[in-house]
């Protein structure tokens, strides 16, 4: 990561260390496509090997991301 420009350096470290409100929403989106791409996994081949993806739901607090949440566990 160092051999990058500073200017990415810098975002990427922003991100990975929460430093901004940017950053937080970003990584609660990062979660919720994990999550989004277990449902996808697990309706295909069923749950068995994706617990520890599902327990990444409890770590998602955004309240849009919630909602999308449950709307996906209506549809799946």
């Amino acid at each position: 990561m160092k051999e990058l420009p500073n200017s990415y350096y810098e975002i990427w470290e922003e991100f990975i260390e929460g430093k901004s409100e940017e950053a937080k929403l970003m990584q609660q989106i990062d979660k919720f496509e994990m999550l989004l791409q277990a449902y996808e996994y697990a309706a295909i081949y069923g749950k068995e090997k994706l617990e520890e993806f599902f327990e990444e739901e409890k770590n998602i607090e955004h309240p849009f991301l919630v909602s999308l949440i449950k709307e996906m566990k209506n549809i799946l």
